[in-house]
């Protein structure tokens, strides 16, 4: 989504994703964290440089170590705490129950403030803090005071298994919603004639605070966009911009010199290719006259038509489906029969593929705890609104949309499932063998897990 002048010039979402769809966001999060506490600064509930073990005192440990005691709020919306090796996957998997103790536990390696060190932990820590003052979880809190008025209506914020919300990633919101979010950052906190949040919070988080490479990846080149710095849960970006960033390719690019905002929502391994695609496509663009929709010359001249056909352009991408044929002759070896799988992940025990009557296929997969279907389409996209075993793959786990597409090549059925309500994607290919054996390749991408998984093998019942 792209926004000049506080207008939408362009949207566009590639079916089976779809602009009403929330999104989980990684840590496009923190950002949003450091908005709240702008607001938690202006209301007084704590200061910068206040202590965190002050502020979290039922969590700290016994014998706190000096490093420990002298860490502020500042080292955590910097990434400096001082861990070298933080670990957040216990929290977010819900696996440790006191997810605040653990991670105000982990040990300091460095001093605080001496490096940066990337750590969804250090935002989850500043969540608590404002759940420890307020009484109210981050979400509950920040909705009225931000969301309301900016008119979002998501509410959702993956938790810890102790009830904090992550702080660090696991919001859920529109592309749109994050769209208001830019333009906000743009007024610099003001919103229909209120200050949301402190016009100099703004300038101070966005602002440079940290190096974020001690050493260049490339000491010829330019530095790239992760090597420029890091602010209050923003990063400093080329030309002049600044942004909140997400794994997988979520970002909010704020353009103040070009008064836009540009949104992206993805599920890309190569994060650095979308920014490279604005520098390179979109940036050129913005000396075009009549960008946002102004009156101009250029416009009137033929300008009109070429928006007609952009947004007919927008309004039309798709994903294509799973490419390959729709039937084979291993499909009487596999269709309508019960594979059972040895060993499955997540309790998996048996699944079965029957054809459909719109051409496509039905998936039903058995695990330890639940039977779930699934709608796979042929040369299409079949959209299942809410998939529990699809969600189970998520970091919420929450159940989640998904669309499934899936076609034979040769003595193989390939299957591509988009979770779209998240980055993520798993790819699966089941090899029929001539006596009906099922070897079931799998891989995901979009995730911070390994992205193939273990080889399974199913045999018929």
């Amino acid at each position: 989504m792209l926004v000049r002048h506080g207008h939408v010039v362009a949207e566009g979402w590639w079916a089976p994703y779809r602009a009403e769809l929330p999104h989980t966001l990684n840590s496009v999060s923190k950002s949003v964290t450091a908005l709240a506490v702008g607001i938690a600064l202006d209301e007084g509930l704590f200061d910068l440089d206040d202590a965190v073990l002050d502020l979290l005192p039922d969590h700290a440990p016994a014998e706190p170590s000096a490093r420990q005691r002298r860490l502020t709020v500042r080292h955590l919306l910097t990434m400096t705490r001082g861990c070298a090796e933080p670990d957040f996957d216990g929290v977010r998997s819900g696996a440790i129950a006191d997810g605040v103790r653990f991670v105000l536990n982990e040990p300091l390696d460095h001093e605080p403030g001496e490096r940066f060190v990337y750590s969804t932990g250090s935002t989850f820590l500043v969540s608590a803090i404002i759940q420890r003052l307020t009484g109210e979880r981050l979400l509950d809190w920040v909705a009225p005071r931000l969301f309301e008025p900016l008119g979002i209506t998501t509410r959702e914020w993956d938790a810890s298994a102790d009830g904090v919300d992550f702080g660090g990633s696991g919001l859920h919101l529109r592309t749109e919603e994050l769209a208001l979010l830019g333009q906000l950052l743009l007024q610099r906190g003001s919103w229909n004639g209120r200050q949301l949040v402190d016009a100099a919070w703004i300038d101070e988080a966005t602002s440079w605070h940290v190096e974020t490479m001690a050493v260049p990846s490339d000491p010829g080149a330019p530095l790239g966009d992760w090597e420029l710095g890091y602010g209050f849960q923003f990063w400093q970006t080329s030309h002049g911009a600044c942004r909140a960033d997400g794994a997988f390719g979520q970002f909010i690019v704020a353009l103040p010199e070009l008064d836009a905002v540009i949104v992206t929502t993805a599920g890309l391994d190569d994060m650095a290719a979308v920014l490279d695609a604005v520098w390179q496509h979109l940036l050129p663009g913005f000396d075009t006259p009549g960008i946002g929709g102004a009156t101009s010359t250029a416009v009137a001249a033929g300008g009109v038509d070429a928006q007609a056909r952009l947004r007919a352009q927008l309004a039309a991408l798709t994903l294509p489906p799973q490419h390959g044929a729709s039937s084979s002759p291993a499909a009487a070896r596999l269709l309508g029969r019960r594979v059972e799988v040895e060993a499955g992940p997540a309790g998996l025990r048996a699944l079965r593929i029957d054809a459909d009557e719109t051409g496509g296929w039905t998936m039903t997969i058995e695990t330890e705890t639940r039977t779930e279907t699934l709608r796979i389409g042929s040369g299409a996209w079949a959209e299942n609104p809410e998939s529990a075993l699809a969600g189970s793959l998520t970091q919420g786990g929450a159940p989640t949309p998904a669309a499934a597409s899936a076609a034979w090549i040769g003595d193989s059925w390939l299957l591509r499932i988009h979770l779209t309500a998240t980055p993520q994607t798993l790819t699966a290919r089941l090899a029929v063998a001539d006596d009906g054996t099922v070897r079931i390749g799998a891989w995901m991408h979009g995730w911070f897990g390994a992205h193939e998984l273990a080889t399974l093998v199913g045999r018929p019942a």
